[in-house]
């Protein structure tokens, strides 16, 4: 699925993407909004290559893996996030679709 998903999905997203880990033993539900959506130079392997950047919590910080993200639109659809930044208010995850 993922290969097939173009920027505007993501722009037009009406909730949260949601993933559940593993926090000390407890099943959490980690809440990921779009924070931006940027159009890459399209070439021959992608059409319509983006980068994706999602906002979660501050903690905890996910480690940089593919993680199964549902939403209500959009399904179950695996990414592989990596995180870009952190301030006082959110981590930031970037998802490369290249």
């Amino acid at each position: 699925m993922a290969d097939a998903l173009v920027p505007d999905d993501f722009r037009a997203l009406d909730a949260p993407l949601e993933l559940d880990i593993d926090v000390a033993g407890a099943s959490v539900t980690l809440r990921l909004s779009v924070d931006a959506v940027e159009t890459l130079p399209a070439h021959r392997l992608r059409e319509h290559p983006f980068s994706l950047v999602l906002r979660g919590p501050v903690t905890p910080v996910l480690p940089q893996a593919i993680y199964p993200l549902r939403h209500p639109r959009l399904g179950l659809i695996e990414l592989f996030l990596v995180p870009v930044g952190q301030d006082a208010q959110a981590t930031r995850y970037e998802a490369l679709f290249n």
